[in-house]
């Protein structure tokens, strides 16, 4: 066997010595192994097949980027076996050729012993580490990890995107960030995907000579793969420019103005694809739109065009970033402290959809 290969344990209080014996067995006279852990990162995997196998993958290819003792819990078995335990290695070559490891534990529970994962989880953290606790699953369900993995979270990563209860799992989330009795931060995945469009609407205003006309958004119009993504986008513009929803459910600007918001479902892209977004304002008695949309099929760069009387702008053209799921996470894991901005968007986004 790989010196560094999955092995079982027998209990989770044998998981520091199975460690320890990892590291001598791995470690030569000439060569040293390294244990590198800057952050603990607890990974709830989905019901989904395989998803067990990918989120191993996923945190080998992290480990690199973002070195931690990752926390792999399984989805539940149907048997009532106590828990399963497993201690495995991810290692690189770092600079200079020493190999540099960092740790994962695999827990893999029985149907009649998930109650025990919270417990088993705090007991495995490495001390004065952040965590960071991935939660892969679809829905937010107040099921036994939940709530306490939450507690003994700094962080919670969640990807509203993949779940199919829309405003249910907005508002779900946004009872969770809302917790006073939970001083840490709720991350959303999805969120972090729309930073490019929301950049791009934005640069629209760059230019001096169009900054007024944010005062007078009139209309917005999103067409996305789902909810999700529509509602997010709408919620930024809302809260950053202090729209407010009235009793009879209007949305009106700082001025009393109504702002229209207008959600088109684009069938065959998935649920945080957005397809076009535009924004329609009043200015110098004319009706001036900002449109962006991808260039091609590829979605590789943005078009991002003006239109006023009729008469367009010559579109400008923005690279879109390309991020795997990986260099997403990755991205997620360097987040520290609160996000504002994102907890105000997500508190009118979870009135929009």
């Amino acid at each position: 066997m790989d010196p560094l290969g999955r092995r079982a344990v027998a209990s989770p209080a044998d998981v520091e010595r199975q460690l320890a014996e990892f590291w001598r067995e791995a470690s030569t006279d000439e060569q040293a192994v390294m244990r590198a852990c800057a952050m603990n990162l607890v990974v709830i995997c989905s019901d989904e097949t395989d998803d067990l196998r990918r989120a191993t993958e996923l945190v080998a290819a992290i480990a690199p980027t973002a070195p931690c003792r990752a926390l792999v819990v399984a989805s539940p078995g149907e048997n009532d076996a106590e828990l399963d335990v497993y201690v495995s290695a991810h290692c690189h070559r770092g600079a200079g050729g020493a190999q540099v490891c960092s740790e994962q534990v695999t827990i893999e529970p029985g149907a009649s012993s998930l109650d025990l994962v919270p417990a088993t989880v705090l007991q495995l953290l490495v001390e004065d580490m952040p965590v960071y606790t991935w939660w892969r699953r679809r829905e937010l369900d107040a099921s036994a990890l939940l709530d306490p993995l939450v507690d003994l979270s700094d962080y919670c990563i969640l990807d509203s995107a993949t779940s199919e209860a829309g405003g249910a799992h907005l508002n779900a989330m946004l009872a969770l960030s809302s917790r006073r009795s939970w001083a840490g931060h709720v991350i959303d995945a999805a969120w972090a995907r729309l930073a490019p469009w929301r950049e791009a609407l934005a640069s629209f205003f760059d230019d001096p000579a169009r900054l007024p006309a944010l005062d007078r958004i009139t209309r917005v119009e999103v067409e996305a793969g789902g909810g999700i993504a529509q509602a997010y986008l709408a919620g930024w513009l809302a809260s950053r420019l202090g729209y407010r929803q009235e009793a009879d459910g209007r949305w009106t600007r700082p001025d009393g103005v109504n702002v229209e918001f207008v959600f088109r479902r684009a069938e065959r892209l998935s649920g945080d694809e957005v397809a076009a977004a535009r924004i329609e304002a009043e200015q110098n008695d004319a009706t001036i739109s900002f449109t962006a949309g991808p260039v091609d099929e590829r979605k590789e760069c943005l078009s991002l065009t003006i239109t006023s009387k009729g008469l367009a702008v010559p579109p400008h053209k923005i690279r879109m970033p390309s991020l795997d799921e990986t260099g997403m996470i990755c991205g997620l894991l360097q987040r520290t402290g609160r996000d504002p901005v994102f907890e105000e968007a997500l508190g009118v986004a979870a009135r929009l959809v």
